[in-house]
């Protein structure tokens, strides 16, 4: 199974962070899905 991208369905992992409270920011700066976005994300892209 091959990868495509779906541009109609695609959001900016930013998008959702506008609206967050300094708190929710706070915690989401703590949690595994920091780590995720910055280390695997990137690591997933470079292998396509």
């Amino acid at each position: 199974m091959a990868f495509k991208t779906n541009d109609s369905q695609q959001y900016s992992l930013t998008d959702s962070m506008n609206n967050l409270t300094s708190r929710e920011l706070k915690a989401l700066e703590k949690s595994w899905a920091k780590v995720f976005a910055e280390e695997i994300f990137p690591a997933i892209a470079d292998r396509i």
